[in-house]
C-alpha cells in the first residue's frame, strides 16, 4: 500500500514540473507616448510629423535649373529614419521621377513577399502621390512619392539604423505609416517663387 502511494506522488511530482507544449518567440511590447503635430517648411513645401520625431535638413542644390533638398525626419527612439529628398524641376522631368520612385520600390521585389501600392490625392491642395507598403524582411518597408504635376516633388523612403528583425518593429512600422499619411494629408506647396519667376 505504501508503495502504491509513493508511485501516485511521484507521478502527479513530475506532471506539475514538466512543460511538454513549445512557447512561441515573443518581442518587447512597443508603444509610443502621447504625441502631438510638428510644422515644417523649407520654403517649398511644408507638412506636419509626430512630436517624436525631429527632421534635420542635410544639403541643398541648386544646379541645371532644378533645385533638391535632402532632409530626414529622424525616429531616435526607433532607431529609424525616413530619407526625404524635395526636388523643383520643370514638368517635362516630372514623369521620370515618377518612374524611379515606382523602380526603387521594387527593386525590393526579390525579398518582399507583396507590395502594397495606396494612391493619394488632394486636388485642393494640389498633392497627388502614393506610398509604397513592401512587405516582408526588406531593408525599406515604406517608400513614398508626393507632387504637384508641374513642378514640385518629394520623395521619401524609411530605413532602420541598424539590422532588424520585421516582425519585431512591425508595430514602428504601423506608427510611421501613419506619420507619413499624416505628412501626405498635410503637405502643402509654396507657389511663390514659380510664381515670381513665370511673371517677373
Amino acid at each position: 500500500m505504501a508503495k502504491y502511494i509513493l508511485c501516485i506522488g511521484m507521478i502527479i511530482l513530475l506532471s506539475c514540473n514538466s512543460d511538454t507544449t513549445p512557447k512561441p518567440n515573443g518581442y518587447p511590447r512597443i508603444e509610443r507616448e502621447s504625441i502631438s503635430a510638428v510644422s515644417y517648411n523649407n520654403g517649398h513645401i511644408s507638412f506636419y510629423y509626430p512630436s517624436d520625431a525631429t527632421v534635420k535638413e542635410e544639403q541643398r542644390k541648386d544646379e541645371g535649373g532644378q533645385k533638391e533638398i535632402w532632409f530626414n525626419i529622424i525616429y531616435r527612439q526607433f532607431h529609424a529614419k525616413i530619407f526625404c529628398t524635395y526636388i523643383q524641376t520643370p514638368k517635362s522631368k516630372l514623369p521620370e521621377l515618377i518612374e524611379d520612385s515606382r523602380h526603387l520600390a521594387y527593386s525590393h521585389m526579390a525579398k518582399s513577399s507583396g507590395i502594397l501600392q495606396t494612391d493619394y490625392e488632394n486636388p485642393s491642395s494640389g498633392v497627388y502621390g502614393k506610398l509604397y507598403t513592401i512587405e516582408g524582411d526588406v531593408a525599406s518597408p515604406l517608400q513614398f512619392y508626393m507632387t504637384d504635376n508641374r513642378s514640385n516633388f518629394l520623395r521619401g523612403a524609411l530605413y532602420f539604423d541598424q539590422q532588424i528583425n520585421i516582425d519585431s518593429v512591425q508595430p514602428v512600422i504601423s506608427f510611421i505609416k501613419d506619420d507619413i499619411a499624416q505628412v501626405m494629408e498635410t503637405a502643402r506647396w509654396n507657389f511663390v517663387e514659380l510664381q515670381s519667376r513665370a511673371n517677373p
